[in-house]
């Protein structure tokens, strides 16, 4: 194949791949053909799976003449404003959400409606979706075409990193890469996990990966566009038109006329829902008010009967203090008739002694009163 060949000038010596495709969608098939490509050209650095602050973090321009190719997910005004500058390309891949989310739920041993409601797997999918495809220098690709003719899509992705193929090395490449290749590298590594140690039916190990393909244990599914067919449930269906029913149809995935009123019945469901939970919220916040009043009720009411026990109280003091008062008035009364009746004694004693003086001897007096007064 000869030896290592220099991008193309129209690019430059310096080269940063940005993988971003939708999960479960060949991003990481994108990632092992872009680092292959490169590869060819000279020394660079695969990142491995970068998230958009480690992306921050490891943003320095490289030396002259080297690439590097980075793997990601979410969009992030970093990763804009680097492809803004020229000096990087994205490569991104998307899929039928619908296979997008029953590979979620396989990958994470989860049920469907937690990859894509909890773990809201399809929202960040569509939020994605949107930012790529609206940023400048990224080749979009659609995964069903890629599964179609790999090798076509090897070629279209050289072209967009401007690295010039010699004749069947993009049939080389995809053969590297094929499901089947990928499918054993993956069962190898499930293979070495297992030897070491690793529990791989404990949900914390779903996402151990090879650190230089980025292929996890369980990666590789069957890959058939439109599996997700022969799992669907009524529910499954009904959840997948709520969830991205209206994004199936704008990309071309979805036009059956039952398939649109499957969508509008899942988006009106998805209104009476909502507004069940406004009227649920609303009922819960009247209950909580109508218990605050109830508890404001009975302590209003233990106040009233402390009150009422109070002015009882009061006005079995008062009676008392009344009678108290009758008592002491009645007892005023006796002693003013006691002392009238004494002083009119003593009136009537006054008169008595007056009198009684006036009939003794002057001499007699006199010497009673020299008495009194101590001669």
């Amino acid at each position: 194949m000869g030896g290592p060949r220099q991008l193309l000038p129209k690019y430059g010596a310096r080269m940063l791949v940005i993988c971003a495709g939708m999960c479960r969608s060949g991003s990481t098939w994108q990632y092992l053909v872009a680092c292959d490509l490169l590869e060819r050209t000279g020394p660079g650095e695969r990142l491995g799976f970068l998230t958009p602050p480690e992306f921050a973090r490891a943003s320095a321009e490289p030396p002259a003449g080297r690439w590097r190719v980075l793997k990601t997910h979410d969009g992030h005004p970093a990763f804009a404003a680097v492809l803004a500058t020229g000096q990087a390309r994205c490569l991104y891949a998307y899929r039928d959400l619908r296979d997008v989310a029953y590979s979620l739920a396989h990958k994470w041993s989860v049920p469907l409606r937690t990859a894509v409601v909890d773990r809201a797997g399809v929202r960040n999918c569509i939020a994605n979706h949107a930012f790529w495809i609206a940023q400048p220098h990224v080749f979009v690709q659609r995964y069903e075409d890629w599964v179609r003719d790999p090798a076509a899509d090897v070629t279209r992705i050289a072209g967009h990193l401007s690295v010039e193929l010699r004749p069947g090395e993009a049939e080389e490449i995809a053969r590297r890469y094929s499901f089947e290749e990928n499918r054993r590298r993956t069962e190898a590594l499930a293979t070495q996990l297992r030897a070491e140690g690793v529990d791989l039916t404990d949900p914390r190990n779903t996402l151990l990966s090879d650190p230089g393909t980025l292929l996890h244990w369980n990666h590789i599914r069957a890959g058939r566009v439109g599996g997700w067919r022969a799992q669907a449930t009524p529910e499954d269906l009904s959840l997948l038109a709520r969830e991205c029913g209206v994004w199936l149809a704008d990309n071309g995935y979805e036009d059956h006329p039952a398939w649109a009123a499957l969508t509008r019945a899942a988006r009106r469901e998805e209104e009476l829902a909502a507004h069940l939970e406004r009227s649920e919220s609303r009922l819960a916040s009247a209950s909580r008010r109508e218990e605050e009043l109830a508890r404001l009720l009975e302590r209003a009411e233990a106040r009233l009967a402390d009150a009422t026990r109070r002015e009882q109280e009061l006005g079995a003091r008062l009676e008392r203090a009344e009678s108290r008062l009758a008592s002491e008035r009645q007892v005023n009364d006796e002693l003013r008739t006691t002392v009238a009746r004494l002083r009119h004694r003593v009136e009537e004693a006054t008169r008595t002694l007056d009198g009684a003086w006036s009939c003794l001897p002057h001499r007699v007096v006199r010497w009673v009163r020299g008495r009194l007064a101590g001669k």
